[in-house]
């Protein structure tokens, strides 16, 4: 279960006990503060050692005139004058008929055009890489062609909020996301849910849309649901694949209606942590954190320590490549082509 603190709030907690098992509770924050969101099943546990992420690592129930030709026409030959007359000459015999122009040779049709492939190609497995702080991000429509469809889909319940985009206008539902950079466009604006496939293609896509390693949020995703859309969490509070939490960050129905709204909500608050833009500005670039910080909302990292180990036991066990598929398929391994 994944807990996000509002702003300020953080900073009194690194003076303040932390109150272990404690599943939600509110803090007054005045009037400029938020509450921030609990996601998923899991308690804070004390912090342990992890392995660094590194740039790739992972994380389950939170746009001259060519010359003219010249076209002069060639003098005709002028006959001189004879030098005396002659006798009449004979009359020439008739000159041969000309001979039939060559045939034009046949033109080359081109060949068939290739079907496209998307700038950056299909990884094997849907695997995409970690995109560093300042990074171009790709969009929506890039990913959707990036994506490695399969049918292996070990949650066929998720069928009809994986072919569902939310409703109704921007924002969706979503509330702030707490400082003026990150609800602008390049974080919560690029949030819209647009896209439809299986659970591990929508997972694929929101992983390339925020510029996160696809395992890393597959892995959270086991740690939060179980990939189970359906889940309730945090006293039916929290919702969905990641467990947005309603109270905190808005969001519902969007948020258990349309696993890609989802998905692409968590990755992108994310993004907005791994940027440095969200009220714990000293997180950026900072992977392993920003994985934590979807648990607490707090840059201490005994708030955040031991779910993001959690979160990469999962990445590096991959439970996900052993579940069955009722509709075939292959499990996304890093060699699947």
């Amino acid at each position: 279960m994944s807990r996000h603190r509002p702003p300020f709030f953080q900073r009194q907690t690194r003076k303040s006990v932390l109150i272990a098992g404690s599943l939600g509770f509110t803090v007054v924050l005045g009037a400029t503060a938020a509450a921030a969101c609990v996601v998923g099943a899991d308690s804070p546990a004390p912090a342990q050692a992890a392995a660094s992420v590194g740039t790739v690592t992972s994380e389950t129930a939170p746009r001259t005139k060519a010359a003219r030709p010249s076209t002069a026409p060639t003098p005709e030959p002028v006959a001189s004058a004879p030098a005396h007359e002659e006798a009449p000459a004979p009359e020439p015999a008739p000159e041969p008929a000309p001979a039939p122009a060559p045939a034009a040779p046949a033109v080359p049709q081109p060949a068939a055009a290739a079907a496209s492939v998307p700038a950056g190609g299909i990884p094997a497995g849907g695997m995409f890489p970690l995109i560093e702080p300042g990074g171009a991000l790709p969009s929506s429509e890039e990913c959707a062609a990036r994506v490695q469809r399969n049918p292996w889909e070990p949650r066929p319940e998720n069928a009809t909020a994986n072919a569902t985009r939310p409703t109704g206008a921007f924002p969706f539902g979503m509330s702030s996301w707490f400082t003026d950079v990150a609800d602008g466009p390049n974080y919560r604006g690029r949030v819209d849910g647009n896209f439809t496939g299986t659970t591990d293609e929508i997972i694929q896509w929101a992983s390339c849309k925020w510029g996160f390693p696809t395992d890393i949020s597959r892995a959270q995703a086991v740690r939060e649901s179980s990939w189970d859309i359906s889940t309730n969490g945090d006293g039916g509070e929290s919702h969905g694949l990641f467990q947005m939490r309603e109270t905190t960050w808005g969001g519902y129905p969007n948020s258990t209606a349309s696993t890609a709204f989802n998905a692409d909500w968590t990755l992108g608050t994310r993004r907005a942590c791994y940027e440095g833009v969200t009220w714990a500005a000293e997180l950026k670039g900072d992977l392993e954190a920003c994985i934590g910080f979807h648990f607490s909302g707090d840059p201490d990292p005994s708030t955040w320590r031991a779910y993001a180990d959690r979160v990469l036991n999962e990445e590096r066990n991959k439970p996900w490549l052993s579940w069955p598929s009722a509709t075939g398929g292959t499990p996304p391994t890093a060699d699947r082509k």
